[in-house]
């Protein structure tokens, strides 16, 4: 948004000396003011080496490779620059009462240069053990080397309960040495006529190089490099009166210990061919994931009082589990996800000038808490839980959890009326539903009602198709 120039010039609107205005957030209001976000800058060279030899020997067919990366990432945060008051609601902002202020520390720095390699070796070999029976094992290594600093701007809050003060050196632990992927699939012909199959597959899946926010927190937030200057509950006023220098600082950090995120992934699926070029498969699959990063609360407030009805309460008022900082923005990988499905397909290739497919999904997505920050579900929950002390409160329906889904899609070519390469002939040709459905769209039809009448054609189509084959 433009603002008036005198919110970013006049001294009467500076949160801090020689700044732009900052930013004002009232509990059920627009946040007010420049964004507290800027100036920010992202900038990035990869370079990218790799190569794959494929052998065959008798009934095996076995595949190599190596990929080797070389990552360099410029990152420029600022995190409330121009300071930040945060109201509960519109009686306290008027009150002058801010639930908090706060700025960046003087000195702090708002970027780092980050460098790291990976590498990753991989074996795949594609066995036939039979006529009927074909397996498929893989297994892929693929470490990195940890983030470096270009200018050796690096430190860490090893330990939040006993650290007074930042450890000069690596951001966080290597976490990737450990990183072995092994991969298993098979595909076997039932009855040897090519109509009936059963397959499957499991792989536990690595997620390198994925710490985009996680490294933007830490270029705002990590001292001695960069911190925030926080005061809780006291008078609002212009300029900030910040906390006088050795009082505990607010933190943006990525836990010291972070583990490395992975997935088990597997799936299995009967597949048979009916009639007519008509396939219809049953499925499961599902996954399980585990050291999966989320928000926390690093320093939190642990609870003074139980309810009768065994509730922790908080007045606000205790005192945090470390002394030396305030409150904490971590990043740690300590969630687990699961998700299961069941899925029905039912699927024609083209025949006749008909094509369809179709599906039907039973699914269930569960976690607690698997998303560097909210805006990852569309702000549909909070970055962090309302009990740090319970994670097994947190475990619910994801915010992407939809248990019944149903998708269609369906070709049919009209049949030539016209005289073969006319242009009326070449414009009708082929007609497809997304076209159509486009149209009901713009009319103001409903989704829902679209994809019913949608699904009620193509279960037509196959009833029709199956007396026609007969």
């Amino acid at each position: 948004a433009d603002y008036p120039r005198q919110l970013l010039t006049d001294p009467r609107y500076n949160f801090l000396p020689g700044e732009a205005m900052g930013v004002v957030s009232v509990g059920g209001v627009r946040d007010m003011g420049p964004s507290a976000n800027f100036p920010r800058a992202f900038a990035g060279k990869d370079y990218t080496a790799s190569n794959d030899t494929n052998v065959s020997a008798g009934r095996s067919s076995w595949k190599f490779g190596v990929r080797v990366n070389r990552a360099e990432q410029f990152v420029q945060q600022s995190f409330s620059r121009g300071g930040q008051a945060s109201f509960a609601n519109v009686t306290a902002f008027l009150q002058g009462l801010p639930n908090f202020t706060r700025a960046p520390s003087p000195g702090s720095f708002n970027s780092k240069t980050l460098t790291f390699t990976s590498v990753g070796v991989y074996a795949q070999n594609d066995f036939r053990a039979s006529d009927r029976l074909t397996l498929n094992l893989g297994l892929r290594y693929e470490p990195q080397t940890r983030y470096k600093e270009k200018f050796g701007r690096e430190s860490a809050i090893r330990n939040i309960l006993t650290d007074a003060q930042a450890t000069l050196g690596p951001l966080f632990k290597n976490n990737t040495l450990d990183n072995v992927s092994p991969r298993l699939g098979f595909a076997w012909d039932v009855r040897g006529n090519g109509k009936t199959a059963l397959k499957g597959a499991a792989a536990r899946l690595y997620d390198l190089a994925n710490l985009a926010t996680p490294l933007v927190q830490a270029v705002a937030g990590t001292p001695p490099f960069s911190s925030l200057s926080r005061v809780n509950n006291a008078p609002f006023t212009v300029p900030f009166e910040l906390p006088a220098e050795g009082s505990p600082q607010a933190l943006r950090i990525i836990d010291y210990n972070l583990a490395a995120p992975n997935m088990w992934h597997y799936n299995v699926a009967v597949e048979r061919e009916l009639f007519a070029n008509m396939a219809l498969t049953v499925a499961y699959a599902g996954s399980r994931g585990v050291n999966l990063i989320r928000t926390a609360e690093g320093n939190p407030r642990r609870p003074s009082q139980t309810l009768a009805d065994g509730r922790p309460f908080w007045t606000g008022q205790e005192p945090r589990v470390s002394p030396y900082w305030n409150t904490i923005e971590l990043k740690v990988a300590d969630s687990k996800s699961q998700y299961h499905s069941l899925q029905l397909r039912l699927n024609q290739r083209l025949s006749r000038g008909l094509q369809f497919q179709n599906s039907l999904t039973w699914a269930s997505a569960r976690d607690n808490y698997s998303g560097f920050s909210n805006t990852d579900f569309g702000g549909a929950e909070g970055q962090t839980s309302d009990n740090p002390f319970d994670r097994d409160r947190d475990w619910a329906p994801m915010p992407t959890d939809v248990r019944l889904a149903y998708r269609a899609n369906l070709v049919y070519r009209v049949p030539a009326v016209f005289t073969p390469g006319s242009v009326a002939g070449a414009l009708l040709g082929a007609v497809t539903l997304q076209v159509l459905r486009e149209l009901l769209l713009q009319l103001g039809v409903r989704d829902q009602y679209i994809d019913i009448a949608f699904g009620c054609a193509i279960w037509l189509a196959a009833a029709v198709e199956l007396l026609r084959g007969r």
